[in-house]
């Protein structure tokens, strides 16, 4: 079997925050009861850890709570790291990664409540 990768680089940031979105607004398309969370990350120089293990770290979080996330990050020209997440037309954050680690659990209400939502609207 082979395993489905968690996330991708983008081009850019306007292609990370496109593609972020896409994946988010798909999930709610597919009324299946798991909403889905598209983890954006700004990645800059600095950083003790790759955008990947970041990204990972976070779908895994995300996927360990019950929701589908994937990660989309983009190569930035300054120091550190963003994260935001994506659910519908949903944007939560920038943060910086330790900040962003603190609202996993509000980013989980926000897509729930998305997907209620969507489901009422598509009834």
């Amino acid at each position: 079997m082979i395993a489905q990768s968690l996330g991708e680089q983008a081009e850019s940031s306007g292609d990370a925050d496109t593609k972020a979105y896409a994946y988010s607004f798909d999930r709610l398309e597919d009324n299946d009861d798991m909403p889905g969370i598209g983890v954006l990350i700004a990645y800059g120089s600095g950083n003790g850890v790759s955008a990947e293990q970041t990204g990972e770290a976070f779908v895994r979080e995300f996927q360990r709570r019950g929701y589908r996330a994937r990660y989309f990050y983009y190569n930035a020209d300054w120091q550190g790291m963003t994260v935001e997440y994506h659910i519908g037309y949903s944007v939560l954050g920038p943060w910086d990664a330790d900040s962003a680690a603190q609202q996993v659990g509000a980013a989980t209400k926000r897509a729930d409540a998305a997907q209620r939502v969507h489901k009422a609207v598509k009834k």
